[in-house]
């Protein structure tokens, strides 16, 4: 009678040859999830400034119904009052919605030029704005439209939107369609620069900014339409930048 063998098989290792096509394939599909992981994150922050501003735009209506149809308005002397009027009168209780969530994402982060720290109701406070609101609605210099009532056509006009700024002039477009630069001071002519989109900035993303309109809705626009496209008010023309 045979007895049966039952020592272990040896186990044949990789050869380096084989290890190294596994690494190969493993980083191929990296490459492969990489941009769609980094893309899935642009959308979610671009989905999450659209409900803030929607918010804010929301709350900004119920605060013309109570304050005679106006805009909420800004000072020479302090140019994020608009914000501060909207927060004293008790239309938020976090100042969070006026961070943009895509602030520190990118290849640079200029998030200290829109901190604010103010007193509001008596409190100190601290909070980034990051959202720039029409001069032509809400000044504190060249009002066009202070009431509600004198937009003919809330559905194209530009409220607020992703900006370098509390303040957004129609002379100065690049505040809203650069947003994730750095403050131009005067009125400037740089072209869109990818690297400094609110949105976009850092991937394969269009790049651009999120926008409200004075009828409320919000939405995503790449910064040419915002360079030549986007109206501040009626009368503007819509080459002027060209």
């Amino acid at each position: 009678m045979k007895i049966p063998y039952c020592g272990s098989k040896l186990r044949r290792a990789f050869t380096l040859i084989e290890l190294l096509v596994v690494i190969a394939i493993i980083a191929i599909l990296a490459s492969m999830l990489l941009p769609t992981l980094a893309g899935a994150k642009v959308a979610a922050r671009k989905t999450n400034c659209i409900n803030n501003q929607r918010q804010i735009g929301l709350a900004t209506r119920m605060y013309a119904d109570e304050f005679r149809d106006e805009f909420p308005k800004a000072s020479n002397n302090d140019h994020a009052l608009w914000i501060k009027k909207m927060v004293a009168a008790g239309y938020f209780k976090t100042m969070d919605i006026f961070k943009d969530p895509a602030e520190r994402f990118g290849p640079h982060d200029y998030t200290r030029l829109r901190t604010v720290r103010t007193a509001i109701n008596r409190k100190r406070v601290e909070f980034v704005a990051s959202y720039g609101i029409n001069e032509r609605l809400a000044g504190p210099n060249g009002i066009l439209m202070p009431k509600m009532s004198n937009v003919r056509k809330p559905g194209q006009i530009f409220y607020f939107g992703c900006c370098t700024y509390f303040i957004s002039p129609d002379w100065d477009h690049e505040r809203v369609y650069n947003a994730g630069g750095p403050h131009p001071i005067g009125s400037t002519s740089t072209p869109p620069k990818k690297e400094y989109a609110r949105h976009g900035s850092a991937s394969g993303s269009r790049p651009g900014s999120v926008i409200a309109y004075v009828d409320g809705h919000a939405t995503f626009r790449d910064q040419t339409y915002i360079e030549k496209t986007l109206l501040w008010h009626e009368n503007q023309r819509i080459d002027q930048k060209n």
